[in-house]
C-alpha cells in the first residue's frame, strides 16, 4: 500500500498596505473611502482587496447574488495589523464575517472576538481562504464551514468556544472536497478542538449530500486544552492528518467514526507523524468501525494506561495485520504512569 503525500509546508505572509488610490483597493476606516467593511464589501469585484485599517468595526456578510472572486483574482478582505477587530455580527444570526454562495474569498489577517454563534462562517464557497486571524470567545464555533470545497484554514489561532468546535469543517455534495486545515492553534473549546463532519443529513441549497468529506489534508496544528477530542474525523475518507501537535485534550485525542444514520465510515486516512498526548485515562487513537484501510505510523503516542490505538470493537489495541482495517506499523509510542 502506497500513498502519494503532498508537501508539508507552513508559511505565514507578510503584506505590505496596499495604494488606497488604486480602484481594484477598497479602503475602509476613519476619513476612508468606506467607514464600514459592510459597504466595500457590497462594491467589491474580482481581483479587488478590502483594505481595513486598525480600528474596531462590525463584522460583514457575503450573500447570495454577490459577485464571486475567480482564481487568479480573489476578493481579499486584509487587515493593517491585529489591532484590526470586529467585535459585533455581520449577520443577524450572530457570525462575525459570512461568506455564503460566494467563491474565492480571502479573509485575512482580522481579530474577530464575543461572536454569539461563529467568528466565521463559509458556506457552499469554493476556494475560499481564512488566514491569520484571531477569533476569542465565540458561542458556537471559532470558524464553520460547510459545503466549503478546497477551503483553506490556515495559520489561525482560536481560544474559548463556548458551546461546540474551535474549527468545525463539515458537508459534502462534491466526490471530492480537499478542505486544508494548517499550521492553527486551537484551544478552550467546550467540545472539539477540530472536528470534521460528512453530515449525510444536511442537504445543500440543490438538495444534495454525499456525507462524505474527502481529500483533506489536517497539518501542523497545535491542538490543546478542549474539552473532548483534539480531532475528530466523522465520515472522512482519503485524507491525511500529519505532523500535528495534540495535548491536554478532555477525552481521545483523534478519534475517527460515522454519524448514525450515514454509516460511511472513515475510510483511507492516513494519520501519520502527530505527537498525542492520550493524557489520563483516554487513548491516544480510537479507530470506531466502519473503518476500512486507514494507514497509522510514525505517531509518537503518549498513554498512561498503553492505550496508544484502541479499536472500538475489540476495545483493544489496534493490530498491525489490518484486520480491523487499520495498519498500525511503524508507530513509535512511550507510555508513562499515573500521577
Amino acid at each position: 500500500m502506497k500513498r502519494i503525500l503532498a508537501p508539508f509546508c507552513l508559511g505565514i505572509l507578510a503584506y505590505a498596505q496596499p495604494n488606497c488610490a488604486l480602484t481594484s483597493v477598497r479602503c475602509v476606516g476613519s476619513g476612508q473611502e468606506y467607514a464600514t467593511i459592510q459597504s466595500a464589501a457590497n462594491d467589491a469585484a474580482p481581483g479587488d482587496t478590502v483594505y481595513v485599517l486598525d480600528g474596531t468595526y462590525a463584522g460583514f456578510n457575503l450573500s447570495p447574488g454577490h459577485v464571486s472572486g475567480t482564481p487568479a483574482g480573489p476578493i481579499t478582505f486584509q487587515a493593517q495589523s491585529p489591532a484590526t477587530i470586529i467585535n459585533s455580527p455581520g449577520d443577524s444570526l450572530g457570525d462575525g464575517i459570512v461568506v455564503n454562495l460566494v467563491d474565492y474569498v480571502v479573509i485575512r489577517g482580522f481579530t474577530i472576538s464575543g461572536m454569539t454563534r461563529a467568528g466565521v462562517n463559509i458556506v457552499e464557497s469554493v476556494g475560499s481562504v481564512v488566514q491569520n486571524t484571531s477569533i476569542t470567545n465565540s458561542g458556537s464555533w471559532g470558524i464553520l464551514t460547510g459545503f466549503a470545497y478546497q477551503v483553506q484554514i490556515l495559520n489561525n489561532t482560536i481560544t474559548g468556544v463556548a458551546v461546540q468546535h474551535g474549527i468545525y469543517v463539515s458537508n459534502s455534495n462534491r466526490s471530492f472536497d480537499g478542505p486544508i486545515v494548517r499550521g492553527n492553534m486551537v484551544s478552550g473549546a467546550a467540545e472539539n478542538g477540530i472536528q470534521f463532519n460528512g453530515d449525510c443529513g444536511t442537504p445543500d441549497h440543490t438538495g444534495g449530500s454525499d456525507g462524505v468529506i474527502s481529500g483533506a489534508i489536517i497539518e501542523g496544528n497545535t491542538v490543546f486544552g478542549n474539552g473532548q477530542h483534539g480531532l475528530q474525523l466523522i465520515d472522512t475518507s482519503n485524507s491525511i492528518v500529519r505532523n500535528n501537535l495534540f495535548y491536554g485534550n478532555g477525552n481521545t485525542t483523534i478519534q475517527t467514526g460515522t454519524q448514525a444514520g450515514c454509516n460511511f465510515g472513515s475510510n483511507n486516512d492516513d494519520i501519520v507523524n502527530n505527537t498525542i498526548d492520550g493524557g489520563i485515562n483516554f487513548a491516544g487513537l480510537r479507530i470506531v468501525q466502519p473503518a476500512m484501510g486507514d494507514v497509522i505510523w510514525n505517531n509518537l503516542i503518549i498513554s498512561n494506561d498503553h492505550r496508544y490505538c484502541v479499536d472500538d470493537v475489540t476495545g483493544q489495541q489496534c493490530p498491525s495485520d489490518g484486520t480491523d482495517g487499520s495498519y498500525f506499523s511503524g508507530n513509535f509510542s512511550v507510555s508513562v504512569a499515573s500521577a
